[in-house]
């Protein structure tokens, strides 16, 4: 099992899918990269559409009640742990205490993960941070690419993403003269799957605006979008150029009819964020929902030009691609995903569709075979197995 955190995405199909980020609308150049903080203008929104309201404080996000405090310090500084280092204290701490944690979706400060012993990724790293910080260890923040779960609420599309925690040594003192390449650490995470692959390291002001974003997509998903508005605003105080707050908070003024607003942040974001596919995606399909066609194919044409990290993420760009006819781009896309992880099935599979849609069979048979040796479960290793079969009568 591992934890959901939800991305917003307008629900749409189009030549290529979810995440990104690229220049204004009516141009085509490069990816831009982020200027210099000292040149990057702030964003201005209109908020005069929305009421704001009342949110949890940051420093809330990681507070924990004087009794947490108490029994955690008891059992940190207790003379039987003394020839235990300090980080696998933290982690066997949190072994015992969440033995029956219960692994849901909901995204809780450290004091209600804690109490409620429940709570998804997001919320087992917000505890560690909160524990690790009473001890004054280290910790950092890592992306997991898990193969996407994607959920559907009226026109509202959300991906669900991972994030684990990386906890080290706070006594860990190099060797005079020796170089360290890893410092001694505890990954905390749910239990892996196979599949996941490893992602790029979060932000501490990311890892915060990932909470007021999940936050934000429960509100937006009930339509009470004075709190979406409060909490993704309080997100981009702490990290004002965050890719996927600036999308959710475009979004939401496409959600409610303010769409030059929503259009603003999307060439706002394209010009000073990283580069996200869904920015990219949701703003290509504002402009196609005006009518300005020729505007959007530029957006799109962006997509090659992303360096997202995540195969899944090329998979779902790449199957968009073929669905559209676009089979060049789809064997680019499922290219780029087995580059990032060779040993994913479903990106062998695409490219086996992909080049016997191009009359290829030889080429699709080898990406079959390909996708027949790295299947994960049963019955995906006997659905090749048909496939496979087909193409060799084809072949024959």
């Amino acid at each position: 099992m591992f934890c959901l955190i939800p991305f917003f995405l307008r629900a749409i199909r189009f030549p290529e899918l979810v995440l990104a980020v690229v220049l204004m609308t009516m141009v085509g150049c490069a990816a831009p990269k982020p200027p210099a903080p000292q040149q990057t203008p702030p964003l201005t929104y209109d908020a005069s559409a929305f009421t704001q309201q009342d949110v949890i404080a940051e420093t809330d996000i990681f507070q924990l009640t004087e009794s947490q405090t108490a029994d955690f310090l008891n059992y940190y500084h207790a003379p039987e742990q003394a020839e235990t280092a300090g980080h696998k204290r933290l982690y066997h701490y949190l072994e015992e205490k969440l033995s029956g944690f219960d692994f849901k979706g909901q995204t809780y400060s450290a004091d209600e993960a804690l109490s409620r012993q429940a709570g998804n990724c997001l919320s087992l790293a917000i505890l560690t941070t909160a524990l690790a910080d009473l001890v004054t260890i280290k910790v950092n923040y890592q992306r997991v690419n898990v193969a996407p779960i994607f959920r559907r609420y009226d026109d509202i599309m959300m991906l669900s993403s991972h994030v684990r925690s990386h906890v080290y040594d706070p006594n860990f003192v190099a060797n005079p003269g020796a170089m360290t390449l890893i410092k001694p650490k505890i990954v905390i995470d749910y239990f892996p799957q196979r599949g996941d692959v490893s992602g790029s390291r979060v932000l501490p002001a990311d890892f915060i605006a990932m909470f007021y974003q999940n936050l934000a997509a429960d509100a937006l998903i009930r339509q009470q979008y004075d709190r979406a508005f409060s909490l993704i605003t309080k997100g981009l105080e702490i990290s004002p150029l965050n890719p996927e707050s600036l999308n959710m908070l475009a979004v939401l003024y496409s959600k409610t009819g303010q769409r030059q607003q929503a259009e603003l942040v999307y060439r706002y974001a394209l010009n000073y964020s990283e580069f996200s596919t869904n920015s990219v995606n949701n703003y290509a399909r504002l402009l196609t929902n005006q009518g300005r066609h020729a505007e959007a194919e530029l957006i799109i044409e962006q997509f090659p030009l992303a360096t997202d990290d995540n195969p899944y993420r090329w998979i779902d760009i790449a199957e968009n691609a073929l669905a559209q006819g676009h089979i060049d781009k789809a064997i680019d896309g499922f290219k780029r995903a087995n580059n990032l992880a060779p040993y994913i099935h479903e990106a062998y599979f695409g490219l086996a569709k992909s080049y016997y849609r191009l009359g290829n069979l030889e080429q699709a048979n080898e990406a079959m075979q390909l996708a027949h040796q790295y299947a994960y479960t049963d019955q995906e290793e006997s659905l090749y197995q048909a496939k496979l079969r087909v193409l060799e009568q084809h072949d024959n």
